[in-house]
């Protein structure tokens, strides 16, 4: 089977919270930070979208897909330094990863590494350079993220602005979500209260606490 064929699935995955409840989401940026919190819960309980987040990389059976020949250093972890990322902090494309890498170890004072060319020998039967496949993962990724939005244009348009990729969108909710002003914080505290204030409609007993 080829990699191109272990590489067909679903146009996305459905992001759910612990409880498998699809994750849906509107358009208000007060709500965006635990937005991205039930993402990042979601990768780490599922392992969806893991080795991308972390890594930019993708597993495909016994090989690990690379956008670029120097994502192996980081990825074995042979890099002096390097950043750690995750789903809260998602791992830009190699080339990004090592210009901010060398743009650390520069303000630092410390040794700045050379990209690779290609895959050295040894692992040339592990590791396999294809853009595409990482450029399809995170697609899914965004698509994943899009598809909890109440609002479809308004999740379009942030992929449009700012890049159809989950890694580019989680970047752009995340500042969205800082932007978020009083007004609309109000609104999330307000329907929070509402809710922890309404009456319970069950009887409530031991019994039930220990359900």
């Amino acid at each position: 089977m080829s990699i191109a064929d272990t590489d067909s699935k679903e146009s996305h995955i459905v992001i759910t919270d612990i409880d498998l409840n699809p994750i849906r989401l509107d358009n208000n940026p007060a709500h965006f930070d635990g937005f991205l919190a039930e993402v990042a819960e979601f990768c780490e309980r599922t392992g969806h979208f893991l080795p991308l987040v972390e890594h930019g990389v993708a597993i495909r059976g016994h090989r690990t897909i690379i956008d670029s020949a120097t994502a192996v250093p980081f990825f074995l972890g042979g890099v002096a330094g390097a950043q750690t990322y995750s789903a809260d902090n998602p791992c830009p494309p190699t080339e990004q990863r090592l210009a901010d890498h060398n743009a650390a170890m520069t303000a630092a004072k410390s040794p700045t590494i050379a990209g690779l060319t290609k895959v050295p020998t040894s692992m040339d039967s592990s590791f396999v350079v294809n853009k595409y496949v990482i450029s399809g993962e995170d697609l899914s990724f965004g698509n994943s993220i899009a598809a909890c939005f109440v609002n479809a244009d308004y999740a379009n348009r942030i992929r449009t602005e700012h890049g159809m990729g989950g890694r580019a969108m989680i970047s752009r909710i995340r500042y969205l979500g800082f932007e978020a002003d009083d007004a609309q914080k109000a609104l999330v505290l307000r329907r929070f209260t509402k809710f922890a204030e309404a009456p319970v409609g069950v009887n409530l007993d031991a019994t039930s606490f220990e359900m």
